[in-house]
């Protein structure tokens, strides 16, 4: 799940960013035709996998 997907030639950054922009998914579709609703999904599912992968370590009061 981790290629960039073939058809669009995007990565699942330039979604991510443009999320974290405050984009809609129907502007990023908007701006990327090649693009498609499951793109999206994908990307989120992605990140959401990457979060769970991360160890976070407590904060600690000074």
């Amino acid at each position: 799940m981790r290629e960039r997907d073939q058809d669009s030639g995007h990565g699942y950054t330039v979604i991510l960013d443009s999320l974290g922009e405050g984009s809609t998914a129907e502007a990023i579709l908007a701006s990327y035709p090649a693009l498609r609703p499951e793109h999206i999904q994908a990307s989120l599912a992605e990140a959401a996998e990457l979060a769970h992968e991360e160890r976070l370590l407590p904060l600690r009061a000074s």
